[in-house]
């Protein structure tokens, strides 16, 4: 049976749908896994300064995805002398 060229171009489509889907696919990974690499790090850096974070604090961290708001609570978890100043708008 002879293949059209329908069929090749369908049998194309298909081929760069799925390597598209593959790149998006790779691409929300790496940043899923900085996201919650950046939460846990943030953590991190709370228990390494001695300042102690609830269930509820610890579970709002890790549910944070958005990676500006976690790169800006990174940084003040540097600073802040209690997690309760974590959310804190100033």
């Amino acid at each position: 049976m002879q293949r059209t060229i329908a069929d090749k171009l369908r049998d194309e489509g298909r081929a760069e749908g799925i390597a598209a889907g593959r790149t998006e696919g790779i691409a929300v990974g790496r940043t899923e896994g900085f996201v919650q690499g950046r939460a846990e790090a943030l953590l991190d850096v709370l228990r390494y300064r001695a300042v102690p974070v609830s269930d509820d604090q610890r579970r709002r961290v890790l549910a944070t995805r958005n990676e500006h708001i976690l790169r800006a609570l990174f940084a003040r978890a540097f600073v802040i002398g209690s997690a309760d100043e974590l959310f804190d708008a100033d």
